[in-house]
């Protein structure tokens, strides 16, 4: 619909549907150059105004309309551009027989959306990337804010000394740390991104542009090279400056955590500016959620001393396992040879013995050597529940108040 159309807009419509008032057509075909087809209908219609090629066509189109006393909807109907319209949609509707079953009824649609599943996925995916594309706002900031944290969290414990317990403790510490700011810092713009994109979506719903699962996919897909990239960024600066285990095992294992980790986080709050009815409500419950990771991942409270009846909210936390598996594959060690720190003997508080570092982490924090995958299966599971949600909110909820 156009409102006071200039005759610069003019130019650039291929095609016009006029309707006057009753929703009776008046107009419906090619404008042509400059408007031409457009004039030389209107031209015909008794007490026409006479038209200039200095004036724009669809502002004398609007005066004939007003000035006209002859019926311009049967003037329509009887015109040789009718008929040619008529045809043209008669050749149309033979061409499409295979994408309708003709019935007792009348032609019945077979598929539910106009476009097949590869053309939603298509269009679905150039939308999406083109919107994080031209969000600098949203996807430069992340980069440059995981950077700084990867750089000040670098220098503040530079190759810290893993044989003495402080210096072991501020390891695993910073390794807490890094994962787990790493991954809100990551994830706290995409729930802003959902939430500003919802009322279009639910709009494109309504108007079965796209199945909503195939919605829902796309967006989560576009936000991983972006995840990958600023995983690969943080651990670049960051792991090498702190001096952990330098095996290219350990690296890629620590990598491929943290963006896991980022990824289920971004996902759970996908989730949640899908479900919840406003920013607000989805934001206190994402950082809720969080906190309550953060409390109940194993670092300021030992797995031992939680209560009994809160451990299975260790068993259900993300971070508690990207934090065990982290810690797995750094310390772990089994023979002679494997490094020492020096702590304070229990029998004798005055007196440091040596022990072995993956005895102490391992005892300190309940780990397992045969759980340094499980981690990372939580962690997938974690994400495919997160999406999976995401994608029946996406199907079924909506919270439009009109």
């Amino acid at each position: 619909t156009l409102h006071q159309p200039s005759r610069a807009l003019a130019e650039l419509l291929d095609s016009l549907l006029l309707l006057r008032a009753g929703g009776e057509v008046v107009f419906f075909g090619s404008l042509g150059p400059s408007g031409a087809a457009l004039v030389q209908h209107l031209h015909s219609v008794e007490g026409a105004l006479a038209f200039t090629p200095d004036q724009n066509p669809l502002t004398w189109m609007l005066e004939v309309m007003a000035v006209s006393q002859e019926d311009l909807a049967l003037h329509y109907t009887t015109s040789a551009l009718a008929l040619a319209n008529l045809k043209e949609l008669e050749e149309l509707l033979e061409g499409a027989g295979s994408d309708h079953s003709p019935g007792e009824g009348g032609d019945t649609v077979t598929h539910s959306y106009e476009a097949p599943a590869m053309v939603q996925l298509r269009v679905l995916t150039r939308k999406f990337w083109l919107l994080y594309w031209r969000d600098p706002g949203y996807t430069l900031h992340r980069a440059v804010a995981v950077a700084l944290l990867a750089v000040f969290q670098g220098l503040a414990y530079f190759q810290v000394n893993t044989r003495t317990q402080a210096g072991l403790l501020a390891a695993v510490s910073v390794q807490y740390q890094a994962i787990n700011v790493s991954g809100f810092l990551n994830a706290g713009g995409a729930l802003f991104v959902m939430t500003t994109e919802r009322p279009v979506f639910y709009r494109e719903r309504a108007a079965r542009m796209y199945a909503a699962p195939w919605y829902g996919l796309v967006q989560i897909a576009v936000e991983v090279p972006y995840l990958i990239v600023n995983s690969v960024l943080f651990v670049l600066i960051w792991y090498w400056m702190v001096g952990l285990d330098c095996h290219m095992s350990s690296v890629v294992f620590w990598l491929t955590t943290s963006f896991l980790h980022t990824l289920a986080m971004v996902s759970w709050r996908v989730t949640v500016a899908v479900l919840l009815p406003d920013t607000q409500t989805a934001h206190i419950a994402g950082i809720a959620a969080g906190l309550t990771w953060m409390l109940f991942s194993g670092l300021m409270i030992p797995y031992g001393q939680f209560p009994v009846f809160l451990r299975f909210i260790y068993y259900l936390n993300p971070l508690a396992w990207a934090f065990r598996s982290l810690l797995i594959s750094q310390f772990h060690c089994e023979g002679l040879n494997c490094p020492t720190v020096e702590v304070l003997d229990p029998s004798s508080p005055e007196t440091l013995v040596q022990v072995p570092i993956w005895k102490f982490v391992s005892n300190y924090f309940g780990l397992q050597a045969s759980e340094l995958w499980t981690g990372i299966g939580v962690l997938v599971a974690a994400v495919v529940l997160f999406q999976g949600l995401t994608l029946l909110g996406l199907q079924f909820v909506c919270h439009l108040k009109r």
